[in-house]
């Protein structure tokens, strides 16, 4: 599926050196990640006057600056451990405007090629995950629990699994893509949803279930081969039902599903926590990263009988992005994330109308959508705290933004 290119130009042996590493490294472990974001900071900064910007990513960068900036203010003024708080504020900056950068300053002609070779990466991590899930190996960091994980959190390769099948979805819908093609995206697509199964992550199913639907009614409205759109979505289920009935750790998962459920529970009890810490803290917050400090919140969660899992000092997040911003940076915090978040899907429209049809829009479609299913898990997790799934999503988003500037030739 991969074209024979041309001879890439000198400058951009750094850019395809950097993103190559992101995009075969990042699925398996996060330090190649953070190795190819620094060599992409190194070839943006000492090319700031070859690029031109859509004032959609000068907003996009606003923001990011913005929040980085007020999490700085943060971390000296209100946080009890400054060191930390420091250190999650860059935590931020690193997992989602640097990939950003990388992707963005990624040249149009290989765009598609690196995101390909990315989802190619995911696969052969899933499928590694698949064997030890039937046993064949023994490796616990790619499946134990009756879950796969693969290398990560059940819940974070679940949602990288949900991307894939986003950016599948996309490309089916391209028009004038061959048969064979097409073909291809289908099975791979039919994978992506077995696997997302066998990840029993509940809240990236309900993701899921929400995002595909939403961009199936996108694509038939825009009459994006509206056939095969029904198509995708009747393989999908062949492959969610299937799953269900030849794994019972599955069906187990689903019948665990309810009021009584500990996962339930615990993610209640943990809004309540960050309800009560944003009613004492609303304008500024505890300070980045001061959840695992917030010693008098777990004390008081215990005296009021409402278990948090594993508490103070060792509870990292709040399972709930939003909440969890909001409990850390305040009100002020949670405009200025929404503000990313908003600017993010102003940029991404701006890219679909610049972009040429064909697969180059069908990727900014995908990502759009796989931006909306990481936005509805975070109602239940924290996915975009990173490093797992954010790096990944913003990356995306700077290769799908590129659309909208342009490097000058000398």
């Amino acid at each position: 599926m991969i074209d024979i290119v041309k001879k890439p130009k000198k400058v951009e042996w750094p850019i395809l050196i950097a993103t190559f590493l992101f995009s075969v490294g990042i699925p398996w472990g996060h330090v190649s990640g953070y190795a190819a974001c620094f060599l992409g900071l190194i070839v943006f900064f000492t090319s700031l006057g070859r690029f031109e910007y859509d004032a959609s990513v000068k907003r996009l960068f606003l923001f990011f600056i913005a929040f980085f900036i007020w999490g700085v203010i943060e971390s000296f003024v209100i946080a009890s451990q400054p060191a930390h708080s420091i250190k999650t504020v860059f935590s931020f900056a690193s997992h989602w405007l640097f990939p950003f950068l990388l992707g963005f300053i990624l040249p149009k002609r290989w765009r598609i090629k690196f995101v390909f070779l990315w989802m190619i990466s995911v696969t052969l991590l899933a499928m590694s995950s698949l064997t030890a899930y039937l046993g064949w190996i023994d490796a616990a960091r790619l499946s134990s629990e009756g879950l796969l994980k693969g290398m990560h959190t059940h819940i974070q390769l679940a949602a990288l699994l949900l991307i894939c099948l986003h950016l599948v979805l996309a490309g089916i819908l391209t028009r004038g893509l061959s048969i064979r093609k097409t073909a291809i995206l289908l099975f791979l697509g039919l994978f992506f949803a077995f696997c997302l199964v066998l990840t029993g992550s509940r809240g990236v199913w309900f993701a899921g279930a929400i995002s595909i639907a939403g961009a199936t009614i996108h694509n038939i409205v825009a009459g994006r081969r509206r056939l095969l759109a029904v198509i995708f979505v009747i393989v999908t289920l062949i492959a969610v039902v299937t799953a269900i009935s030849l794994f019972p750790q599955v069906r187990k998962r689903i019948d665990r599903t309810g009021a009584d459920d500990p996962s339930y529970i615990y993610r209640r009890n943990m809004a309540t926590m960050a309800v009560i810490i944003i009613r004492d803290h609303p304008v500024a917050g505890i300070g980045p990263g001061e959840v695992p400090y917030a010693r008098e919140y777990y004390e008081l969660m215990d005296e009021m009988c409402l278990p948090v899992e594993i508490g103070y000092l060792r509870k990292k997040h709040l399972h709930n992005m939003y909440l969890h911003v909001t409990a850390e940076f305040g009100f002020v915090g949670f405009l200025l994330f929404m503000g990313i978040v908003v600017s993010v899907f102003i940029a991404l429209a701006r890219s679909a109308g610049s972009a040429d049809d064909g697969l180059q829009k069908a990727l900014i479609f995908g990502v759009i959508w796989a931006f909306v299913g990481v936005g509805v898990g975070d109602l239940l997790d924290c996915l975009l705290r990173g490093p797992p799934v954010a790096m990944e999503i913003f990356w995306l988003v700077g290769i799908a933004t590129g659309s909208v500037f342009r490097i000058k030739e000398k």
